[in-house]
């Protein structure tokens, strides 16, 4: 809201989008603009899918077989996380219990539309994931990216390419690599207006706003891949004034083409793929848990405690049972979060004020301890 708060924390804009993200036709008829959408949900790689799960292969040979597409043709979907105590509606336990045994395809798990929503409900609260057709899968079709089922990834995009067709997205002769080119495109012109978009609110200007706003097509415009043989009657282009710095694993693999079409100088860290896994683990745990002690009378000092108030008669007994549970808990939060070995630490700040004749009158302690430790590894 235009205000600067106290509190000091890395400028930040993010957007939903990277290699993980879904692919979708729009569904509804447009007059300007793309007929895909590309995230900001998640799914995994078809290519991925099929590189762990190679026996989901032969479901996605069986749609291509149909004679007419379908909405879940190449869609699957897996558990992401355990329950860990969670208790389920009637339906949402249906579908979580029809994936017990690893990912499942939409056709059998969710054939019907109504079925469709309590999965939406585990995938919204993070327990399931959709797999489907992303630019991952993309890359590997148009020899960008490897290491997973090329196969998978031929195969989701020629089901999406007909189900385009077949709704009118595009014409009926688009091959899966005209898809997989599409998508590419797509990414690249989305990565850049997000790079545009950040750069804008920097300077404090609003977002250009949704899809087919003014602002948007004109930005996009600038970033589309210019035909040297047709010259647009309005021409515009960026020119980036600092440097690009692209990590992750795609980031070799898009981010050469954003930097082109933004002017600017990329910067592709060494081992830039593995960036964020090393970030992740060289990073630390940190958690802190704080327990006030406050005197409703003289010479009675209450420690406010999770399971309630205790009095005691002196501010050292207090303190030991404020630092005591204060240790305990931080300890416990920290190994929830993921850390190894823990390291604690202790402090408190007493707050007091001066009466008219000088005298200083207790008024509450703060104890806080703080519980740090690097992330466990998987081996641990």
């Amino acid at each position: 809201g235009g205000w600067r708060t106290m509190v000091e924390a890395v400028r930040v804009h993010t957007f939903g989008l990277g290699g993980d993200s879904e692919v979708r036709i729009r569904p509804e008829r447009w007059v300007r603009g793309t007929p895909l959408l590309i995230g900001p949900r998640r799914a995994i790689p078809l290519s991925l899918l099929c590189q762990t799960h190679p026996e989901l292969l032969a479901v996605l040979r069986r749609q291509v077989d149909y004679s007419d597409p379908h909405d879940w043709d190449g869609r699957f979907a897996a558990r992401l996380r355990p329950l860990d105590g969670a208790v389920l509606p009637r339906m949402e336990q249906k579908i979580w219990d029809g994936l017990a045994e690893g990912p499942r395809a939409l056709e059998d798990l969710a054939p019907e539309p109504a079925l469709m929503r309590p999965l939406g409900r585990l995938v919204d609260r993070g327990l399931a994931v959709f797999s489907g057709f992303t630019p991952s899968d993309a890359a590997h079709l148009l020899g960008r990216q490897s290491g997973w089922s090329d196969e998978a990834a031929e195969l989701g995009a020629c089901l999406l390419a007909r189900r385009g067709a077949y709704q009118g997205a595009w014409p009926a002769d688009h091959s899966s690599r005209d898809l997989a080119e599409m998508v590419f495109e797509r990414l690249v012109v989305r990565s850049g207006r997000a790079l545009v978009e950040a750069l804008l609110a920097e300077e404090g200007e609003p977002l250009p706003g949704g899809e087919d706003s003014a602002a948007s097509r004109i930005i996009e415009r600038a970033l589309a891949a210019s035909d040297p043989e047709v010259s647009p009657p309005l021409g515009a282009s960026f020119t980036l004034g600092r440097p690009l710095v692209a990590i992750g694993a795609p980031a070799a693999c898009y981010y050469p083409e954003v930097a082109k079409r933004l002017a600017a100088r990329l910067e592709v860290p060494e081992h830039a793929g593995v960036t964020n896994a090393v970030g992740a683990v060289a990073g630390g745990v940190f958690q802190a848990v704080r327990v006030v002690i406050t005197q409703p009378e003289e010479g009675r000092y209450r420690a406010h405690l999770s399971e309630g108030i205790r009095d005691f008669a002196r501010l050292d007994e207090a303190r030991a049972a404020a630092e005591a549970e204060a240790e305990q808990r931080a300890r416990e939060q920290a190994a929830r979060a993921g850390a190894g070995e823990v390291k604690l630490g202790l402090s408190a700040r007493e707050t007091s004020a001066k009466t008219a004749t000088g005298e200083r009158i207790f008024v509450e302690m703060e104890v806080t301890a703080t519980a740090v430790g690097r992330p466990r590894l998987a081996a641990d």
